[in-house]
Formats: C-alpha cells, structure tokens, sequence
C-alpha cells in the first residue's frame, strides 16, 4: 500500500466519520423537537393537577375533566413533593410520558398516553400509574 493511497483512505475515513456524527446530531435534534410539544404538554397537565386547577385540566384533557375522580387525584398529588419527566416517547399523532412522582422516598410512576388532533396534544383519560408496594410479613 502506498503513502498516497494510505492519506486517501484516511481522509476518507474521516469523512465518513464527520458526516456519520453530523447525521446522528440532526436526528437526535429532530427527535426532541419532536416530543417538545409533547413534553410541554405534560408539564402544564401535571402542574395543573398537582394545583388543582380545573380548567387547564378541561383544555388539556377532557375526559378527565369530567371524571369525577378528580377530587381524589389531587388530594393524592398534594402528598408528593416533587415530580419529574423521566421519558417522552412520540409515534406519529400518539405520544405517551412517563412520570414520576416522588415522595418521602417513595416513588409513584404515572404514564400519560396522548394524541396530536388538529394540531394540538391532549392527554387521553386512560392513565396508567404503577406503584411499589412493600410487603411487611405478619409477626406472630
């Protein structure tokens, strides 16, 4: 092998290089412009829920607006002190978010399922929530 075509294929080599990174960079950025809307979406929702307000809760998902269940979800929520978005996931006009809820060390798991209509995101009714729960055995 040659000098000359030693420095081509190394040159090459970082071309593709270059141009593989410059390509993940713009996927990566476009998938989180992607579920930004989603994200912001979800944040308003859980804040909402966390003050009780009920008309952002009736623009941003109406179904569950209308649950009568409400009243419970916020005394609930007023138990925890803090809650974070741990993953946004978008498919198409479907987008779901996991949330945790934390606690006095313990964690609750909130997964947010919602749907893009007429260009705006809005969380469904159905929400999932996953809790841990210690079992402490009987003493006798």
């Amino acid at each position: 092998m040659s000098i000359t075509s030693a420095v081509t294929r190394k040159g090459y080599t970082v071309a593709l290089l270059i141009t593989a990174a410059l390509v993940f960079t713009a996927l990566s950025s476009c998938s989180s412009r992607d579920t930004s809307e989603v994200r912001i979406t979800v944040e308003r929702f859980v804040t909402a829920l966390h003050e009780g307000d009920r008309d952002t809760i009736a623009h941003l998902a109406p179904g569950v607006a209308e649950d009568e269940r409400l009243e419970q979800v916020f005394s609930v929520l007023a138990e925890f002190s803090s809650w974070s978005i741990t993953e946004v996931i978008r498919r198409g006009g479907s987008a779901r978010a996991r949330v945790t809820f934390y606690a006095d060390g313990r964690e609750t798991e909130v997964v947010v399922p919602l749907s893009l209509a007429d260009g705006n995101w809005t969380v469904d009714s159905r929400i999932l929530v996953a809790i841990e729960l210690d079992f402490v055995p009987l003493e006798q």
